[in-house]
């Protein structure tokens, strides 16, 4: 959840498809990571508020409430879309807007939630596992407002992951020998022969 929403999801199966950007690198002795990108995101917010702004207005948004006002959300001038659905033609739309900001931000929250949901939908159909759970980094993870509404579309739990950095999940791979690794900051102080034990299970995020 950065300035574009890329995701991806562990799979026992392997989905390739050209046309919306889906690949898949083998993860383990059984396992593919499977991945995505749309061409927009939270980036679109900050064209509008700063992230002071966001924060102080998402304390008046109720995540369990829909909001969907049919925005688009790329970026200002961007033309085209990949995930979840292709089309060359799709721009930026943010109309009508609300003269409330929370309202107006609501509709930007709620839209991105469901792009994502929409974008996992299609990994699903192309024949990738259904995710258990959503683990995030970037920007919009750190909202709590935000989360709580992609939990609720989503329809499994969505928060940030206990590490951000790409370079942490590299070296945990390298410790468990290519097998996966499942490790909390609970278990991280384990010893390493018990972190490789546990380390190859289905997937789940």
């Amino acid at each position: 959840l950065g300035s574009t929403l890329a995701l991806k999801v562990l799979s026992r199966v392997r989905v390739d498809d050209e046309q919306r950007g889906l690949y898949s690198h083998r993860l383990g002795r059984q396992l593919w990571l499977v991945g995505g990108a749309s061409n927009g995101g939270p980036a679109v917010l900050r064209e509008h508020f700063s992230d002071e702004r966001i924060s102080e207005l998402s304390r008046d948004i109720d995540p369990d409430e829909d909001c969907d006002l049919g925005y688009v959300m790329l970026r200002k001038g961007q033309l085209g879309e990949r995930l979840p659905t292709p089309d060359p033609a799709a721009s930026q739309r943010l109309t009508p807007r609300p003269r409330s900001d929370a309202r107006f931000l609501h509709g930007m929250l709620d839209a991105l939630a469901r792009m994502e949901a929409q974008a996992y939908t299609a990994l699903v159909d192309a024949g990738a596992d259904s995710p258990r759970l959503v683990l995030s980094c970037g920007g919009g993870a750190s909202n709590p407002t935000l989360s709580r509404m992609r939990t609720r579309l989503l329809g499994v739990e969505a928060r940030c992951a206990d590490w951000t950095q790409a370079s942490t999940g590299v070296a945990l791979l390298a410790a468990c020998e290519g097998r996966v690794p499942v490790i909390t900051r609970s278990s991280a102080h384990q010893p390493l022969n018990a972190q490789r034990a546990g380390s190859e299970r289905e997937p789940s995020a």
